[in-house]
């Protein structure tokens, strides 16, 4: 007696979802944990120190290599929905994304504001690469997400906001809190 199986296309694709979930959560996990050591290594070391070198050229090479995963899984698949692969590996694309150079950024921002439209991938994600983008294309950033070290103060400072007075209106409607209890987080106090 033979037994023959045969495989639904949902099927096959809830198992190709499930390689590609469990591949962009170790890739996830390779991404944040080197960051979790950075405010660490400043308190005890400080800014200029040789640690914070040595550990921003780990986080250098990390991202190198996942953003070629990464990049890889998007070109085939396109952007993954939190509904295909779930919360972490659709964060884990806006992040290594994130972390790439501008031209990845661009190149991939359209598909992750798709995502958003379809309510498949985070608003505050698509806020802060639009933020990020603009910061590096030298005009000013929508909802306030990015800071940036004064090389004279040594303090950190907020990025120039578009419209300022409506920047609260802006991040709300992406699902961030206000820009003020933001910034409390990097010793910034907003008026």
């Amino acid at each position: 007696m033979v037994l023959c199986f045969t495989f639904s296309a949902s099927f096959a694709q809830n198992l190709l979802y499930d390689s590609l979930r469990k591949e962009l959560e170790k890739v996830y996990i390779t991404d944040q944990e080197p960051r979790r050591s950075v405010n660490q290594i400043i308190q005890k070391y400080g800014f200029d120190s040789a640690p914070l070198d040595s550990l921003n050229r780990l986080i250098h090479r990390t991202d190198s290599l996942n953003q070629l995963k990464v990049q890889k899984i998007i070109d085939l698949y396109g952007w993954l929905g939190k509904s295909e692969v779930g919360d972490m590996a659709n964060q884990t694309l806006f992040l290594i994304i994130q972390h790439s150079d501008i031209a990845v950024q661009e190149k991939y921002l359209p598909m992750l504001r798709k995502s958003v439209s379809k309510e498949e991938s985070n608003a505050y994600d698509l806020a802060l690469m639009e933020d990020r983008i603009l910061m590096s294309q030298g005009k000013k950033q929508l909802y306030g997400s990015q800071v940036r070290r004064n090389a004279q103060s040594k303090q950190y400072e907020v990025y120039p906001i578009e419209d300022e007075k409506n920047v609260d209106k802006r991040r709300k409607k992406m699902g961030l809190e206000p820009l003020a209890d933001y910034l409390k987080g990097f010793g910034i106090v907003y008026k």
